[in-house]
């Protein structure tokens, strides 16, 4: 059987917070997705968001600076037409939701991606420390990933584990984003509670901002 794309859905958007995309029909297969944003959030039940990183490098109102890849293969069946999307920056985004009749290769449960996002608002300072919230439970983090300017030259996210040792990630903007499932996003297996110290690490001081991305289940 061949997985191919069907038909799409274009919107552009303005503002940040939340906004619907109407799909041309209920009960469509949703195959992929891409945004000019540095995610895609869509919104999963009441207490989950589903947090897919669609391209790195600094968004404009224009297009983002660094290279992002044609579709991130991302699957779920949309019960009614309005997807239910959250917008992260103050630009005007560019949304693009492709349907088809069944996933493509590679792809993953839009499930595999219910995340927090946690903002590093950097004032001439090489270190901000933030807090990441997460539903209350036993609850492990899957994965981490982020969004950030291509001027800086890289950035650590570092933050205490259960059992009492350090944990660091390391990210350069000039990452690719890879839309096969989520293999560019880094795969954990940590527990964590509900609250998150992170602390974020550039070398010179930078008035960024910066977003980390984790993933949960």
């Amino acid at each position: 059987m061949v997985m191919a794309i069907t038909g799409s859905v274009l919107v552009t958007n303005a503002s940040v917070g939340s906004f619907q995309i109407n799909m041309p029909s209920s009960n469509l297969q949703v195959v992929g997705v891409l945004s000019s944003d540095y995610v895609f959030q869509v919104v999963l039940d009441s207490g989950r968001i589903a947090v897919i990183p669609t391209n790195t490098g600094t968004v404009s109102s224009t297009y983002p600076a660094n290279a992002c890849s044609p579709v991130r293969r991302v699957h779920w069946t949309q019960s009614g037409q309005a997807i239910q999307a959250i917008q992260l920056s103050n630009a005007t985004i560019t949304y693009t939701v492709y349907y088809g009749d069944s996933p493509l290769q590679d792809s993953v449960p839009l499930e595999v991606f219910a995340g927090v996002i946690v903002k590093f608002a950097f004032s001439a300072a090489t270190t901000v420390t933030a807090t990441a919230t997460f539903p209350s439970g036993a609850l492990n983090l899957t994965g981490i990933t982020c969004g950030m300017s291509s001027t800086e030259p890289y950035m650590h996210f570092a933050w205490a584990t259960s059992s009492g040792q350090s944990f660091t990630a390391r990210f350069w903007p000039q990452t690719m984003t890879n839309g096969y499932g989520n293999t560019d996003i880094l795969p954990l297996n940590l527990p964590v509670a509900q609250t998150l110290s992170i602390t974020a690490t550039t070398t010179g001081s930078t008035t960024d901002t910066v977003y980390a991305f984790l993933y949960y289940k």
